[in-house]
């Protein structure tokens, strides 16, 4: 595989360890890209073999280089989470019947009106 510049920039910029992660602002301040672009490219850095983990933490959250099972444990519990919550996502969008979703959902909307009215 071979790796765009911006994601062997942002390799350059990833430290070793949990408590060295940075924040994805600040790696795509530094990169001059966006955010989202910084995810892309840490998922291309994976898919290469590197180990990039995140955490979403707001003092420590960030992307890093994952250096121990722990480490490993914790970056991937959030994507597992993510994984999850979109499978129930689709698993519910292909439950929708779509010729008659927009009466069903005007009922529930009705309903909800009126149980609220009657608090």
């Amino acid at each position: 595989m071979t790796l765009s510049t911006k994601a062997i920039a942002l390799y350059n910029l990833l430290s070793v360890g949990q408590e060295n992660a940075k924040p994805r602002k600040e790696l795509a301040n530094l990169l001059n890209i966006d955010t989202r672009t910084v995810s892309q490219l840490s998922s291309q850095l994976v898919k290469a073999g590197v180990p990039v983990g995140s955490i979403r933490d707001g003092k420590m959250g960030g992307l890093f280089i994952i250096s121990s099972q722990t480490e490993l444990q914790t970056a991937t519990y959030s994507v597992e989470n993510d994984a999850l919550e979109s499978m129930q996502r689709v698993h519910k969008l292909r439950g929708i019947d779509l010729a008659n979703w927009q009466t069903e959902f005007s009922d529930k909307l009705e309903t909800q009106k009126n149980q609220l009215q009657n608090m």
